[in-house]
């Protein structure tokens, strides 16, 4: 989208962009949560935007950023189409960008699928078919899923014994106690 199109209201008062993760100064002015928090933590000795500077200490003028919460403002933002720089795809909706490169741009990085099995692999999912094909770790998953099932049971199992075995020896002298009382009695 041609950023000359956009509306001021949606644009940052420091980086004139679109606004991300907007918030509002007391004054009413709108920054991107980056650019402004950038601004407040500025040396004071810079004079450039001294208007947002003027207050105290750097928390207390965290503290008086307003999120932008207005759902039209936040949907107008949203819908801003914009270009993925990785695939070079064009009109994504900004707010379907983050899908857009978690899950369809080939040329985002990415794991294995067998990550969670330790494989160390990690390129661009265009690749991804292609090391699949190769990879050591995935034909493994149906047994090793079966091993680390197997592995929880017994951590699990443990566990239960080290508390029971902590309950045993918390209170030895009771315990002994108890035990002598019982063969007293019979």
């Amino acid at each position: 989208m041609d950023e000359s199109s956009i509306h001021s209201s949606l644009k940052c008062k420091f980086c004139s962009k679109p606004l991300i993760d907007p918030v509002k100064t007391p004054t009413g002015d709108q920054f991107c949560r980056e650019c402004i928090l950038r601004i407040l933590h500025r040396e004071a000795s810079d004079k450039t935007d001294k208007s947002y500077t003027d207050i105290n200490s750097s928390s207390s003028k965290e503290q008086m950023l307003i999120p932008v919460t207005e759902p039209i403002v936040l949907l107008m933002l949203d819908a801003l189409l914009v270009r993925c720089t990785a695939c070079e795809k064009i009109d994504i909706a900004r707010g379907e960008f983050n899908e857009h490169k978690r899950k369809h741009c080939l040329k985002s990085s990415t794991l294995c699928l067998a990550a969670d099995l330790k494989c160390p692999w990690m390129g661009t999912r265009e690749n991804l078919e292609t090391h699949l094909q190769e990879c050591k770790f995935e034909p493994l998953r149906p047994m090793l899923k079966e091993i680390f099932r197997e592995h929880d049971q017994v951590k699990t199992r443990i566990n239960n014994l080290d508390k029971q075995v902590n309950q045993l020896t918390s209170n030895p002298v009771e315990e002994m106690s108890l035990l002598l009382q019982n063969s007293t009695l019979s």
